[in-house]
């Protein structure tokens, strides 16, 4: 059980990480340029919808918001070159270094969720299978036609 724990990435994880972008993005709102500035404004509404997203563990929405994430990083990056022709930057990579451990938490809870949904239709057919065979045995018994 622990070891369980121990590779999941808690819920709790995944909101810190989501609020790291969130203090990012604030950042970026103070910067002087509208464009980067009108789209980390987006991308502090976006965090609070994903962070939302992780409480209700709807993985298919996070991953939907994560998405849009991903496209505001590559949006700084681009603007990064534009402006100092270079991509080093501590915000982009802190950014970067978040989306992962996102992606990847949210992948593992995916994961999850398949293997308990696979597990429940295993149990499903196994309860009716012996009532199927059940019919099939009086069926024969009866020599009736199936």
């Amino acid at each position: 059980m622990e070891q369980k724990g121990a590779a999941m990435i808690t819920l709790a994880k995944l909101k810190e990480k989501v609020k790291l972008l969130d203090i990012d993005a604030g950042v970026l709102a103070l910067m002087p340029d509208y464009g980067i500035r009108e789209k980390s404004k987006e991308v502090k509404v976006v965090c609070k919808k994903l962070e939302r997203s992780i409480s209700e563990k709807n993985w298919v929405n996070c991953i939907v918001l994560l998405g849009e994430i991903e496209k505001f990083e590559n949006y700084y990056r681009n603007w990064l070159i534009d402006r100092e022709g270079e991509e080093n930057s501590e915000v982009l990579e802190a950014m970067h270094e978040y989306i992962v451990e996102l992606e990847i938490g949210i992948e593992e809870r995916l994961r999850e969720g398949k293997k308990k949904c696979r597990g429940r239709r295993v149990k499903l057919v196994r309860s009716k299978n012996p009532s199927f065979k059940d019919s099939l045995r009086r069926k024969f018994s009866k020599n009736e036609e199936i």
